[in-house]
């Protein structure tokens, strides 16, 4: 599995539950940490030349939960 789709994923998982009354601002902090670190991996692995299709998925879950960030 891609892991830039793993941490994308929660990354985004991690967004969804920071509302104020479950993780709050030290969720949406991780979140953001999360969204960095799977942007990095995204990054390395086009680098490397990676034609993985989770690639893609990874891209998409990550423009998601950066959206999702930036609204909060």
């Amino acid at each position: 599995m891609q892991p830039a789709l793993v941490i994308a994923a929660l990354a985004l998982a991690t967004i969804t539950m920071s509302s104020h009354m479950d993780l709050g601002s030290a969720g949406r902090e991780r979140a953001r940490s999360l969204g960095e670190y799977a942007n990095g991996l995204f990054q390395a692995a086009l680098n490397d030349g990676s034609t993985d299709p989770a690639l893609a998925q990874a891209f998409l879950v990550s423009i998601l939960s950066g959206r999702l960030i930036g609204l909060c």
